[in-house]
């Protein structure tokens, strides 16, 4: 019985959307509707910078301690960094490793179905390449880039972005 309220409470969290910093070793693996749920919370003014992500991926994991850096700035406010790893499931093992190395927080993997739609669903003009970093607030998407973006870049985003 404790299992099961554990799990219902992990569940609830990650589906309600509390975005809590989640330990490396605890990485949700979450389908496309949980990340919707996600980062589209209406009721909630926190501001969500979204970074998809892959272990693979150069340009990802040298931006990744940029990210880690603002995530850790903005820490008392309105404002979360996302890791949304786009790594195949089964190499779940690899984003927990990269996760505790590069010390992030807040790190899910996506385990979704046909990527060409839910790609064009995050963005009509994203060609699903990574680097790519979305902005969302209560329910909206505020910001969409593909490619990399420097720490100056991210600071600047959050500046314009984040409500105090």
């Amino acid at each position: 019985m404790r299992k099961k309220i554990a799990y219902t409470f992990l569940l609830l969290l990650l589906v309600c959307g509390s975005a809590r910093a989640n330990p490396p070793d605890s990485i949700p693996v979450i389908n496309y509707a949980d990340f919707v749920r996600l980062v589209q919370q209406k009721g909630n003014d926190t501001t969500y910078l979204v970074n998809f992500w892959a272990t693979w991926c150069r340009p990802c994991m040298a931006e990744i301690p940029d990210f880690v850096k603002l995530d850790s700035a903005n820490r008392n406010t309105k404002f979360k960094v996302l890791f949304i790893s786009l790594d195949f499931p089964n190499n779940l093992k690899g984003v927990k490793k990269t996760a505790g190395l590069k010390k992030m927080n807040h790190v899910y993997l996506l385990d979704a179905d046909n990527p060409n739609k839910w790609i064009s669903e995050t963005d009509e003009k994203w060609s699903g390449s990574i680097p790519a970093t979305g902005i969302y607030r209560k329910g909206e998407k505020l910001f969409f880039h593909e490619g990399q973006l420097s720490y100056l870049e991210l600071e600047q985003l959050a500046k314009k972005y984040v409500k105090p």
